[in-house]
């Protein structure tokens, strides 16, 4: 198990692919700094590397379904936060319950966790905030029906202008109709710049899936295109990001992680420092309605 832990720690850092060939004699994907099955190349329309995604300039919003942050995988998340250095990061399935602090989660540069568990069994929401950001939560909306979850929260800049980020988690078998959830997120992307990041399992590229038709009659964009969960059987796309201002996104995609069987998606939004600038004056506050 540990020998597992240091290969993929060691893929995460960038190591030399054919370094990690002659040491562990297994398939490297060179230019991507994973192992995979070159055969199958072609089929999965690979992800990037940390790299490709860390020399990218703006703010940097990224989602994992992380299927349990806590014990094992925290150590791993707070490393990918230091790399990228991203505005948000908002996990999925977390999994945690009462009993888990918020100093056993907490991420270095980051505001504490806003949090929303539900158990181990599954589910559970939460973005982290970087630190040299002020934001608030956002606790009149929400679209927790029929076991979907989410947590909503506002960056706030100097010049007035916010931008309203969402994490949503919407289990396989939830009930919530298309309807249902079309007009939960029409509501939301009518009013000011808003990027919703989450798991919603609904594959993308299934033509029959309604809440896929949902998302194409938004006033909005889905920005995720290649795969985000890769099983024997299925290769899909059910991890999503979303935004009423697409023409401020200068790049999107996915990248195999390892903390989970999702891989990450995350997009960069364009940033005007002089108009789009956290507080740095003074301490960030995190304020609550």
């Amino acid at each position: 198990m540990k020998l597992i832990r240091v290969i993929q720690v060691l893929l995460l850092m960038g190591v030399a692919a054919s370094i990690v060939l002659a040491i562990f004699g297994a398939t490297v994907q060179s230019d991507d700094g994973f192992c995979t099955d070159t055969t199958s190349k072609e089929k999965l329309n690979l992800p990037e590397s940390f790299d490709e995604c860390n020399t990218r300039k703006g703010m940097k919003f990224i989602h994992l379904n992380i299927n349990s942050v806590y014990p094992n995988k925290i150590s791993e998340l707070r490393f990918i936060a230091q790399q990228l250095n991203p505005t948000i990061i908002a996990l999925t399935e977390t999994k945690l319950t009462a009993d888990v602090t918020d100093n056993e989660i907490e991420i270095s540069g980051f505001h504490p966790p806003v949090r929303q568990d539900r158990s181990r069994s599954g589910g559970g929401v939460l973005p982290y905030v970087n630190s040299k950001y002020d934001f608030k939560e956002h606790n009149d909306i929400s679209i927790n029906r029929n076991g979907i979850e989410s947590q909503f929260i506002d960056i706030k800049f100097k010049s007035n202008h916010q931008i309203t980020v969402g994490v949503i988690y919407r289990p396989d078998d939830n009930a919530t109709s298309a309807g249902e959830l079309e007009q939960s997120l029409n509501g939301l992307f009518n009013k000011h710049e808003t990027i919703i990041l989450g798991d919603f399992n609904s594959d993308q590229n299934d033509p029959k899936n309604s809440i896929a038709s949902v998302f194409r009659s938004l006033p909005a964009t889905q920005l995720i295109k290649d795969i985000t969960r890769q099983t024997e059987d299925t290769a899909t796309v059910i991890d999503l990001i979303l935004t009423n201002r697409h023409h401020c996104i200068s790049h999107s995609s996915v990248i195999r992680t390892f903390l989970s069987d999702h891989f990450m998606t995350y997009c960069i939004r364009n940033q005007t420092k002089s108009k789009l600038e956290g507080t740095t004056n003074t301490p960030p506050k995190t304020i609550k309605y």
